[in-house]
Formats: structure tokens, sequence, C-alpha cells
């Protein structure tokens, strides 16, 4: 009877490591998605391409300044976003209280991303825990179980990933504002598009472009580690098959 129920309970335990691989893998993509928003010449550039900064005739040349400021606001190394730039002619602040507070708001989403990351991370240790406990801690068993676990997780996550990006960009707009709503508990983030610089400078087309190249890095980060896990699963059985 015992015998029967491990063999019943046994392909569900073997589940939890991947299971625990899928979601500290997703824990980990909101950082890696905000990760680009640290390199300022990276956000100067999206300005440079996307702003629309006419109507407070702010010049190109302020671009680089409002891109490091922001940068180094949100990722934790100024206390403040503001800045003083030069609009119609006059040195005056960049940003209005309600677009400051809307800045603080998003540098906590970005500190929670960062405590989000290192949770994923504690559970892909776990998972490599358990695929050792499970392998009664022999190395070369644990070890080849955790890379087809971890493909098994990557594979999965890729899909939850894609499916994500067909439904955003089916309709970005709805998605994006769909995201503001979850993310947000007030409604600082509808800025007005004639007098809030913020909006100017990160219209729709700014965050579409942004969302392509942190996707684009995000898919090749994990298509390398899939194929260096599928490379290494390969040495592995060669190194069995001479032995």
């Amino acid at each position: 009877m015992s015998q029967g129920k491990n063999k019943k309970t046994a392909p569900f335990w073997q589940t939890i490591p991947i299971a625990l691989i899928v979601i500290g893998i997703l824990m980990m993509l909101p950082m890696a998605v905000i990760r680009p928003a640290s390199d300022s010449q990276h956000v100067a550039g999206l300005f440079e391409q996307h702003a629309q900064t006419q109507a407070l005739v702010v010049g190109t040349k302020d671009y680089p300044v409002l891109a490091e400021g922001l940068s180094d606001y949100l990722f934790g190394k100024a206390e403040t976003a503001q800045i003083t730039v030069e609009k119609n002619g006059l040195q005056s602040p960049a940003f209005s209280e309600d677009e400051l507070t809307h800045l603080a708001d998003v540098r906590g989403l970005f500190r929670l991303a960062n405590i989000v990351f290192y949770g994923g991370v504690v559970l892909l240790i776990i998972s490599g825990l358990l695929t050792a406990a499970s392998s009664s801690w022999d190395p070369r068993q644990a070890l080849r179980r955790f890379i087809i676990n971890a493909i098994k997780g990557i594979l999965i996550s890729l899909l939850v990933l894609l499916i994500v990006v067909i439904l955003a960009s089916i309709n970005f707009h709805q998605a994006f504002f769909v995201m503001h709503q979850l993310l947000f508990t007030n409604d600082l983030w509808l800025l007005n598009p004639q007098t809030d610089l913020l909006l100017m400078l990160m219209q729709e087309p700014f965050f579409i472009a942004y969302a392509k190249d942190a996707g684009l890095r995000l898919g090749v980060v994990l298509l390398g580690a899939l194929l260096a896990l599928f490379a290494a699963s390969y040495i592995i059985r060669e190194r069995r098959a001479l032995s």
C-alpha cells in the first residue's frame, strides 16, 4: 500500500521544484524589465526619439540631464527627481508637485520590484534544495534533475511571457491603462499632456519602444540560459555514456 501511495504522490512532488522555478523567474521579471531605465543614456535616446516637449519649449539639450535625474531618483541614487531646466526661456523646476508625488509612487514600485527579485532568487535556491533532497543529496543526480527542472521552468516562463506580449500587442493602450490602475492607488498618473513635462517626455510611443527593448533583452537572457542548460545537459549525458 505504501509503495502505491508513493507512486501516486511522486509526480506531484516532482512538480514542486519546477513550479518554484517558474514562480521565481516570474518574480524576477519586473526588475529585469525596469533595469534598462537605470541607463540614463538609453532613456535620453528614447526621449530624443519620442518626447514632445514643444509646448513648454524644453529643448533636447536638457534630455540627458532629465534622464539622469529620473534614473538616479528611481534607483535610489538621488533624494529627489526635481531638477532645473529651461522652460519657455526661463530656468524653472522641471516637475510639478503632482508629478513628483507620482514619481515617488513609481520609486516605491521600483523598490518593491527589487525585493520581489530577491524573493525569486530565494525560490530558485529552495527549488535546488528540494531537488537535492529528492535525489538523496547525490550531487550528480541532483544537478541532472535541477537542469531538467530549470529547462522546463524557463520554457513555461517563456510561454507566459509570450502570452503577455501578445495580449499587450493587441491593444497596448488598454493594457497600459489597466496596468496603471492595478499598480497605483491614486490618479496622479493621469497627467496633463499640455502642462506636465513628465508626460511630454514619456508618451505612449516612448513606453512602446521601451517595452520592446526590455522584452527583447529579457528574451535573449532567457533563451541564452535555456541554451546553456541544454548544453550542460548534453555534456552530462556524454560523460555518463563514456563512464
